[in-house]
């Protein structure tokens, strides 16, 4: 878990990581309107992979486990053409009726020509996404980290060019993504031509299918709490709203990256070794550890926020760094249910659909109340709101059948020493101009006695454990003269 985690998270940072990586150029060359109407965008990628594709995708990562290598070939095959089906389905209906959609979507009547490039845009990242998983189900790590590398790669050189050099704007970032995701589907596909079968089985299709078309909802529930609050901000405020929303997730998704990593290798590994006994145990002690490396991360974000925004986006966004210190946990919670595994080994998937449900109607009401009156900050608290509520209910949840013996004193350690440290964080970036000296040293010495804290508190030990049990070396049993 370790190994693979790493091994995802190092690749994430470039992929998945591109919108911090990119937030230099894209805070310079688009304006607030074309950054609001981008971040727009970045959310129909994943509503297009849910609803277009029938989730079949967790099907096909669930039900393979139980098959064989000819059965699995034919499966990946029939997953695929129901995707690609349903892709083509969004890019016909997207492209009859650009004018339409930049009304609908943006307000604005000058964005059909965006709205095209991005429809092309967003089809090609479905698809590349889709065969981008493909290495996950099949836990070739490292095969994943070249191709979303060069995905990653493609992508932010061509965004130079296209933006900064030939200064095409929002058409060069979406342009950009667009050929990024064509080569690197393309390269996958290659390495992946002994993995799939170009054909339609009724019968896998129609058990892919019972199992995902129910996540169907629940998926969309997920991606209501990750993004209504753009919506919120779009329809009662301006897309300028939604680009300063969109700077602070940007900066707090660097804790993402790592549960990014995590997600990657927890769930494949979980569903392989599920039935051995020591797995819920492991789990336990690798979410101790998580937890503490995530808690560092979220206060030192919160403390270094003003200076982020001011040498990534520019003064123009500061307004955006105290929303840090909210959207970082919020974006932790939400994602750390891969070590509640319980109702997607139990084939639970109307419980989760229960949980997605509630948790999207939080986030739904507290944006409608929150947001006319306190704007961004309004979208942080309810992302805050509709993820912990989230985390609590699926963990509960999962529980039930599958118990993780999670170590409970510890964490309520670890959420005081958040608690504290996030207000030690806050003081000092409050009380010091972005970039000061004096202040730099005080915010990284808060980091360094919140990592000590967690350290005392034994948060780490869990995984320090798990470390020393794989590299132990062997020992020679003395009664049997063999080694044990």
């Amino acid at each position: 878990m370790l190994r693979d985690t790493l091994t995802y998270t190092l690749p994430a940072m470039l992929s998945q990581g591109l919108g911090l990586i990119l937030l230099p150029i894209y805070a310079r060359v688009l304006t607030r309107d074309e950054f609001g109407a981008f971040d727009l965008l970045l959310a129909v990628t994943p509503i297009v992979m849910i609803v277009m594709s029938l989730e079949i995708q967790q099907g096909l990562a669930r039900l393979r486990a139980d098959a064989d290598a000819e059965e699995r070939r034919r499966m990946t095959g029939t997953a695929w053409i129901a995707c690609t089906a349903g892709f083509l389905v969004f890019a016909v209906v997207g492209l009859s009726a650009p004018d339409l959609w930049g009304r609908l979507v943006f307000g604005r009547d000058d964005f059909g020509g965006i709205v095209r490039l991005g429809v092309i845009s967003v089809t090609a990242t479905a698809a590349y996404n889709v065969v981008l998983n493909q290495f996950r189900w099949e836990l070739r790590s490292r095969t994943y980290a070249v191709v979303s590398s060069l995905y990653a790669l493609v992508t932010v050189a061509l965004t130079v060019v296209l933006t900064v050099v030939d200064r095409l704007g929002l058409s060069g970032v979406l342009i950009s993504q667009a050929v990024a995701a064509v080569v690197a589907t393309a390269t996958g596909l290659v390495l992946l031509r002994g993995s799939w079968q170009w054909v339609v089985d009724r019968t896998h299709l129609r058990r892919m299918l019972a199992f995902s078309v129910p996540l169907i909802p629940a998926s969309l529930s997920v991606l209501v709490t990750l993004y209504f609050n753009r919506v919120a901000l779009r329809a009662f405020g301006d897309l300028g709203d939604v680009a300063s929303y969109g700077v602070a997730a940007r900066l707090a998704g660097f804790v993402g990256l790592l549960v990014i990593g995590l997600q990657s290798a927890v769930t494949p590994l979980v569903y392989d070794h599920y039935r051995e006994k020591e797995t819920p145990a492991q789990l336990a002690h690798m979410f101790s550890g998580v937890i503490a490396v995530c808690i560092a991360i979220c206060v030192g974000l919160n403390a270094f926020a003003a200076d982020l925004t001011v040498v990534l986006a520019g003064r123009e966004y500061l307004s955006s760094a105290p929303l840090v210190a909210l959207i970082a946990p919020a974006l932790l919670m939400g994602q750390l249910y891969v070590f509640a595994p319980g109702m997607g080994i139990a084939l639970k998937t109307r419980a989760q659909l229960a949980v997605a449900g509630v948790a999207a109607l939080v986030d739904v009401l507290v944006n409608i109340a929150l947001v006319p009156w306190l704007g961004a900050l309004g979208a942080s608290l309810a992302a805050v709101a509709s993820s912990g509520a989230f985390l609590g209910l699926w963990v509960r949840e999962s529980q039930k059948h599958y118990p993780v013996p999670f170590e409970r004193r510890r964490l309520v350690h670890g959420l005081a020493l958040f608690v504290v440290g996030s207000l030690a964080a806050t003081i000092v970036r409050t009380s010091s101009a972005p970039l000061d000296t004096l202040g730099i040293v005080a915010k990284a010495a808060v980091i360094l006695v919140c990592v000590g804290l967690l350290y005392r508190a034994r948060l780490f030990e869990g995984v320090l454990a798990v470390v020393r049990d794989r590299t132990r070396p062997a020992t020679t049993d003395p009664g049997s003269g063999t080694n044990g």
